[in-house]
């Protein structure tokens, strides 16, 4: 990623020139010092490579990719190519060969206009909005056919049947478009869809009259057989419509995790591009942009994950029922969003220029046959669009859409949002219409109301929320504007004024020393009270702060690298002087491998491993195949044939693993290209046993990497993604606690301090360890937004753990890897979810009737805090504990702490149980009609989170083999009378809530109940209260 940008590009050169040169002076001493025996070498280049090691690795202005390097150069001029005598000319040579692509790389970088990390970070905006786009239009292709789906026929009203005929016509259309063909529904009631879209056919009835007419008589046989027939035309249409529909909702499916993944990786590039840009000081003029652009389209990512939830996962039969009669409304809020974005993209892009709108444009259209025809010029006035007066006519009447500028382009933006603010006035209206009290009689109707509502909030709050980003683009496509000077010499005249300014601060700086000299209070502190430390303490203090942290940090990886590294060069120096055997004539490339491939674990060096020997097979058959081309010419034709076709496959390799987990494909088939298809150019004598003992070679020091990896340093990446997997939760319950403490509980009651102990602060949880007493509203929209970027973080290290672990578990322990790759799933699920519930809560407004609720709650809400908060505790035990045994008595023997049975989801039943309650008790109500609809969304998405949670931790107590001990009463932690919900008619409808379908365990047989020990700890004793 880094290699895109032109700064970086050079910074990594500069970067590799001074680790090739600290090598070159190692070298050098090295030989001056053991000039005739190099046995005595090893020890130091085993020095120098085992600390400079672990500065490389904690390093990041001199990092270990660039670092290891010149362990290369150290190599090859102390073991392959051994100087003989003192001259340093060798050294001097090697290292300029490092410093010639510096101004090669800057020469072409003008020439073919490469990219600032600036520029590579609009793109990567650019990218996200055009992500954005399509994920709406996915969304809301899916929740049309989950509507068609649910649809009874024949339709009701004329209304509904243009509905049902234009949502077809624009899944049809949709279909084409991405290459899917014959998608749609049939019905068995062809005639009354045909009605819908206009056409008429001659129905199956009408066909069986005029057979009757033609046949006169039939027999009953004949009869049967035509019912017969017609039963099976019905049953095989039901079959294709299930068999249409499973491959669509596939399809939509496959998509939206598809487009999902995109956005998160386009974020994730984002974010270390935004690094790169903020140290482009000559851009600081729109660094607030871009950090707003990207605090926007992070925000964006999250609620285009919410709305994903609300549409594809969570939309019922019944809900669908209710959302059809405002399909109209919601694709309108659909396609102007999507209107938004697109325009967004192009001014990102550039390709709408500024322009003065009364002064260059209405002379120039003065002189168009538009203004001939009309005078158009009096009749549009700047004030009248500024007020927003008749704006949508006036720029259709002027056909300014040929002139594309940026002025008008915001303008189309400003009618969208218009267009977006009747249109949601409009649904609301049409919703409370829709609106029958009388239908709260049940939970599951209270349910499906709930999911209804939250899918309409995010749609509406999502639209409306991108009045900010569009504002934000916008002015920093005029900033991209005003500034016509090139980067590059932006960055020149930005140096210069740089080094001006640092040697003026020298200045300044001396002068203060000198007057700082002489000054009678120069000393902060009297002498008296002065830090004095002995010498024995500053040792102390240096070996703990550096080369503990600094050189020390990673000693087992640097011990595995350094005694590799100088022990086969050594060896491979030896057979070079000793042996003629051919085996043994470019054993150098295994000690290079070695080099390359090194990697602090065991999953990263498997992957390494086969990237390298994949480029290294490619490039040895395909570099040998370009050497057998070139050598059927001769000069001048071999060298064209050599140049055109390197070209054309490093392009090749080039496109297919650009932005690729594999991208270092490149880098190593490149270099055996070269080595392979080079070399035998001068003799035109093309080798094809060079290319086997390439491949031979490269084979053999990627087996001595992982030998010597797994005996100095077993360190496995699935046993760090363990370790994430178990305390990853702890960051999402305390978040959750966080938002449910200053959100959701009442203040009445309960005092500040009792709930900061729900979401204290450690180093497995993501809650910031300073937080003010008193949060404003705008303060902790900040701070939990800045909770939950810090949790998204932790998902990509899980990945990349998850892609490294499968070159370790592969394929002797499969079954584990599937369960950490569920589990993973599993927990980017439940923080979509946290998303989902701060996404809704956060929305809420102060109102009595969610205050008066919120105190309802709150002991359930409290106590399911307290159960959270000690199951994600539980977890994190189980990643310390081992094992537990039961005796002969049928005593537990512990030797770790032991999960107890986690009844959240239980409690969730009974805060549900008083929400809905109190939404029966006010249906009637219709002036709060708009706060039942949102507190029935948090309801929704509360189950929806827990329900997640509850899946979770049996996935993690299963996947650690953990006994659970099961509560014999399930109702004691809510024995209290205060903490029943209130009687009513809902109560009689359903005694206890429980969906089967995300459950992973549907059986008891999980738990066991075992007698408990006197002599056991008391927090896993089952008491009244959860343990603390």
């Amino acid at each position: 990623m880094s290699s895109q940008s032109y700064f970086l590009l050079i910074k990594s050169l500069i970067r590799i020139v001074v680790a090739v040169g600290c090598a070159l002076v190692v070298s050098y001493i090295n030989f001056a010092i053991v000039q005739p025996h190099a046995w005595a070498s090893i020890f130091i280049s085993f020095t120098y490579v085992f600390l400079s090691s672990g500065f490389f690795l904690t390093s990041q202005r001199l990092p270990y990719t660039h670092g290891k390097v010149g362990y290369l150069a150290l190599f090859c001029l102390t073991y392959f190519f051994r100087p003989e005598n003192y001259s340093p000319v060798p050294y001097l040579k090697f290292w300029l060969t490092s410093i010639v692509p510096i101004p090669i790389i800057i020469v072409t970088g003008i020439i073919c206009n490469i990219h600032f990390s600036s520029r590579l970070f609009l793109d990567s905006c650019t990218q996200a909005l055009k992500t954005s786009r399509k994920l709406f239009k996915v969304i809301n292709r899916e929740l049309e056919y989950k509507t068609l789906e649910f649809l009874d026929f024949p339709v009701e009203s004329t209304i509904q049947k243009y509905i049902l005929w234009d949502t077809q016509h624009r899944i049809l259309d949709f279909n084409d478009i991405q290459g899917k063909t014959d998608l749609t529904l049939q019905h068995e009631q062809e005639d009354e869809l045909n009605v819908q879209q206009g056409k008429h056919h001659t129905s199956i009835p009408e066909i069986q009259i005029i057979k009757d007419i033609e046949n006169n008589v039939k027999t009953e046989e004949q009869v049967d057989k035509q019912k017969d027939t017609e039963t099976d035309g019905k049953e095989k249409v039901r079959k294709i419509n299930l068999e249409k529909l499973l491959k669509s909702h596939l399809y939509f499916k496959d998509s939206l995790e598809k487009l999902n993944v995109e956005y998160s990786r386009t974020l994730n590039r984002m974010e270390v591009l935004l690094k790169e840009t903020l140290k482009e000081f000559w851009n600081k003029d729109f660094f607030s942009f871009y950090k707003e652009i990207s605090w926007q389209l992070e925000k964006n990512h999250r609620h285009l994950f919410t709305i994903r939830t609300a549409a594809v996962e969570n939309l019922s039969k019944k809900s669908s029922h209710k959302i059809f009669h405002l399909l109209p409304y919601i694709n309108t809020l659909i396609h102007q969003s999507y209107t938004i974005f697109r325009i967004m993209e192009k001014q990102l892009s550039k390709k709408y220029k500024p322009a003065n709108f009364k002064k260059n444009h209405m002379v120039y259209l003065r002189k168009t046959k538009h203004a001939s025809e009309e005078d158009l010029f009096d009749q549009v006035d700047l004030t009248e669009i500024s007020t927003a007066a008749s704006l949508e006519s006036s720029i259709n009447r002027l056909k300014y859409r040929q002139y594309k500028t940026l002025e008008y382009s915001q303008f189309k933006i400003l009618i969208c949002f218009e267009t977006i603010s009747k249109t949601i006035d409009e649904m609301n209206a049409k919703y409370s219409e829709l609106h029958n009290p009388e239908n709260y009689t049940s939970f599951d109707t209270i349910e499906e109301d709930s999911r209804v509502s939250f899918l309409l909030r995010s749609i509406k709050k999502f639209s409306k929320e991108q009045k900010l980003l569009s504002s934000t683009v916008f002015l920093l496509s005029l900033k991209l504007w005003s500034d016509k000077r090139p980067q590059k010499i932006r960055m020149i005249a930005s140096y210069l004024n740089h080094i001006k300014l640092y040697f003026t601060e020298e200045r300044y700086k001396r002068k203060l020393q000198k007057e700082n000299r002489h000054s009678k209070y120069r000393k902060e502190f009297p002498d008296i009270i002065q830090p004095h430390f002995s010498l024995a303490e500053k040792a102390k203090y240096f070996y703990k702060t550096v080369i503990l942290t600094r050189f020390l940090k990673f000693w087992r990886f640097q011990l595995q690298l350094s005694l590799g590294f100088s022990v086969f060069s050594l060896v491979y120096y030896e057979l070079k002087i000793h042996s003629n055997f051919i085996l043994f004539r470019n054993l150098g490339w295994a000690v290079i491998t070695f080099t390359l491939i090194n990697a602090p674990s065991i999953g990263a060096i498997g992957f390494l491993s086969i990237a390298r020997l994949g480029g290294t097979i490619a490039g040895s058959f395909l570099g040998y195949a370009s050497a057998e081309l070139y050598s059927l010419t001769v000069d001048p034709g071999r060298d064209f044939i050599f140049l055109g076709v390197s070209m054309v496959l490093v392009f090749f390799f080039s496109m297919i693993t650009i932005f690729q987990p594999f991208d270092k494909f490149i880098l190593y088939f490149i270099l055996t290209y070269i080595v392979i298809a080079y070399l035998p150019y001068p003799t035109n004598n093309p080798d094809i046993i060079i290319s086997l003992f390439r491949t031979l070679h490269i084979t053999f020091g990627i087996i001595l990497v992982l030998v010597l990896s797994t005996l100095i340093n077993p360190y496995y990446d699935h046993q760090e993604l363990e370790k994430k997997v178990y305390t990853y939760p702890t960051s999402i319950t305390q978040s959750f606690n966080f938002l449910v403490s200053n959100e959701l509980i009442g203040r009445t009651n309960v005092a500040k301090k009792n709930l900061t102990s729900f979401y204290r602060a450690s180093r497995f949880s993501a809650i910031q360890r300073n937080i003010p007493s008193f949060l404003t509203k705008a303060g902790f929209k900040f701070l939990m937004s800045e909770q939950l970027n810090t949790i998204r973080h932790q998902l990509p290290v899980q990945r990349a753990l998850l892609f490294n672990s499968r070159f370790e578990l592969y394929p002797f322990q499969l079954s584990k890897f599937k369960e950490l790759q569920e589990i993973v799933k599993v927990e980017a699920r439940l923080y979509s979810n946290l998303i989902n519930l701060e996404f809704i809560i956060v929305e809420r407004n102060e109102n009595e009737k969610i205050k008066e609720l919120s105190e309802r709650c709150t002991p359930n809400l409290i106590k399911l805090m307290s159960e959270i908060d000690n199951g994600a505790q539980y977890l994190v035990s189980l990643m310390r504990s081992n094992s537990f045994t039961v005796d002969s008595s049928n005593n537990i023997v512990l030797q770790d702490p032991v999960v107890s049975e986690n009844c959240s989801l239980e409690l969730t039943n009974e805060i549900i149980k008083d929400i809905s309650a109190y939404i029966y008790e006010n249906r009637y109500n219709k002036d709060v009609l708009n706060k039942l609809q949102h507190i029935s969304a948090i309801v929704f998405t509360l189950k929806s989170f827990v329900k997640t949670y509850d899946q979770l931790l049996k996935l993690l107590i299963k996947f650690s083999n953990t006994l659970v001990l099961k509560r014999v009463d399930n109702n004691n932690h809510n024995n209290d009378n205060d903490t029943k919900p209130t009687t009513t008619t809902l109560e009689n409808d359903k005694e206890k809530e429980k969906d089967q379908d995300d459950m992973i365990f549907n059986s008891d047989d999980n738990f066991i109940e075992i007698p408990i020990p006197e002599n056991l700890d008391p927090r896993l004793k089952v008491s009244g209260e959860p343990f603390k």
